[in-house]
């Protein structure tokens, strides 16, 4: 992710059946890409390759001081 000084990186990890993993990146990715709509400068929605039941979601927004 590529961002400024100040920027704020967000993180929300996902907990999710492994078997339904690839059903919640299909669902989840648009969503995920709509925090660009609202003022985020990047995203990423990656699967962890050690656990399938992890996800992690990034964003970074420009600080609003």
């Amino acid at each position: 992710m590529i961002g400024s000084p100040g920027d704020l990186v967000v993180e929300i990890a996902w907990i999710i059946n492994p078997f339904r993993g690839d059903k919640f990146l299909e669902v989840w990715e648009p969503v995920a890409e709509a925090s660009l709509d609202f003022g985020a400068t990047a995203q990423t929605l990656i699967r962890s390759q050690t656990d399938p039941a992890k996800f992690f979601q990034y964003s970074t927004w420009p600080d609003k001081v």
